[in-house]
């Protein structure tokens, strides 16, 4: 019996080791799968095309899969997981980490046969080429360029904003827009961005952030009037995309304003 004891305590303290042991090399393989941004270029994909067509379901709109030099980045093989209409990829304020260089990105018809991606001549919807540089971070918009649909390709300059403060751009989006227009921010009480057109982006500004929410309204320039507004609760230190998407005559896509987060 004592031999059988000592059997089963040698046995339970091997085991207790090799769990340690295992659980360390764990730790260790964390650390090495760590994001190297500064390596890597950071991109995110933002879907505002608003037409809903063409599309693999009526009246839906593009549901597509993101492909960069003829490898599949969004989501997994299931289905379901397509790029739509309001949506950024990757869904959180993460950027998705790519090798820099020459890049071509095609965004293909979510069509999918037996479970698997089968798309057909004609699918790839969106096209669009750019150097990518390491260290450096990119939005990308699905647009409606008025003639077709396009891809708007910005860069992401932002510095980490003081503490109690944070920052904000603006995307002009909305297809079939007229005029340029101003963001005007309630908790300060001023025009904080102006005369943005059709596809422009503004420069990053740095505001004190609100006690309580803020309210951001879009104006056209020049005018006093409030077209669409945003209440959010921004917070320190963070920064911020606004952007306006949406097609007056298109059901499903009544203009609006609306934002991602990018820090």
């Amino acid at each position: 019996m004592k031999f059988i004891n000592s059997i089963i305590f040698i046995a339970s303290f091997l085991v207790i080791i090799s769990c340690e042991r295992n659980q360390q090399l764990l730790d260790e393989n964390i650390k090495y799968i760590a994001a190297d941004t500064a390596a890597n270029a950071s991109v995110k994909f933002i879907h505002t095309y608003a037409p809903i067509t063409p599309a693999l379901t009526t009246g839906a709109g593009p549901a597509l899969q993101i492909w960069r030099n003829g490898q599949k980045i969004s989501g997994t093989t299931a289905a379901v997981n397509a790029f739509t209409y309001s949506l950024q990829f990757p869904a959180t304020i993460s950027y998705s980490l790519l090798s820099p260089g020459a890049s071509n990105f095609h965004f293909i018809m979510n069509r999918y046969v037996s479970g698997a991606f089968a798309p057909q001549t004609g699918d790839t919807v969106f096209r669009t080429t750019i150097n990518l540089e390491a260290g450096k971070k990119y939005s990308m918009f699905l647009v409606d360029s008025v003639q077709s649909p396009g891809v708007l390709t910005v860069q992401d300059n932002w510095t980490v904003p003081a503490p109690n403060r944070y920052q904000v751009r603006f995307a002009n989006l909305i297809a079939n827009p007229t005029g340029r227009y101003d963001i005007y921010a309630d908790s300060i009480g001023r025009t904080i961005i102006t005369n943005i057109g059709y596809r422009e982006v503004s420069a990053f500004v740095e505001i004190e952030r609100p006690n309580t929410s803020e309210n951001f309204r879009v104006r056209r320039t020049g005018d006093t009037a409030t077209l669409y507004t945003l209440s959010m609760n921004p917070g320190s230190q963070r920064v911020y995309t606004l952007f306006t998407r949406g097609r007056a005559s298109t059901t499903g896509r009544t203009p609006l304003l609306t934002f991602y987060t990018n820090r």
